[in-house]
């Protein structure tokens, strides 16, 4: 009885990481400047700041937000109040090349930004506090570089960035060889350098 419990929870444990991991690939990555006119969609996505008849705060909860990589076009998912919807990002996805080609006529890559409200866009993992006001939504995105100011980071210092993620991987893979770390350590380490 005790193993064939052990077998099942390892089948459960393993599965959701599956789905975890192939849903990362849709996850946005990168540079991302999202465009003013995207702002209110994204906040009636989150359900900030409106009247009790609105919002998919009332509504609903918001399940996946996709958006152009250019940030000029979305499409989301959400899960009405009382029932049980399947949580996965292609409908979000798909809504999102379907308005790009409705109103854009280009093609735009359509990537995850929030996951409910986490925001999973260069793996932030920010999670949108449910009382966040519309002007706390717009600074949240402003703080992350994702929207106003911000977003506008050089190549510069993006290399600058990725140089730094290097040169402490290397450290920390130096550290390993030495003897200093375990391999447990060394691998949860690299994990938390990564994301």
């Amino acid at each position: 009885m005790k193993k064939t419990l052990n077998i099942l929870f390892l089948n459960l444990f393993l599965t959701l990481l599956w789905i975890n991991i192939s849903y990362a690939n849709y996850n946005g990555i990168g540079k991302l400047k999202i465009e003013d006119e995207m702002i209110d969609p994204i906040i009636d996505y989150l359900g900030a700041g409106h009247a009790a008849n609105r919002g998919t705060d009332n509504n609903g909860k918001g399940l996946w937000f996709a958006i152009t990589t250019n940030g000029n076009m979305i499409g989301y998912t959400y899960c009405p109040s009382g029932m049980s919807c399947h949580n996965v990002p292609i409908p979000a996805i798909k809504g999102c090349r379907k308005n790009v080609k409705k109103y854009l006529s280009t093609k735009e890559e359509c990537k995850i930004l929030f996951k409910g409200r986490k925001i999973v866009w260069n793996n932030s993992g920010y999670l949108i506090p449910l009382n966040a006001t519309r002007d706390r939504v717009i600074e949240i995105l402003t703080e992350l570089g994702l929207y106003g100011e911000n977003s506008k980071k050089t190549n510069n210092e993006e290399s600058n960035s990725n140089k730094e993620i290097i040169k402490n991987l290397t450290d920390l893979k130096n550290l390993y060889d030495q003897g200093i770390l375990t391999k447990e350590e060394f691998t949860k380490a690299k994990k938390k350098l990564l994301n």
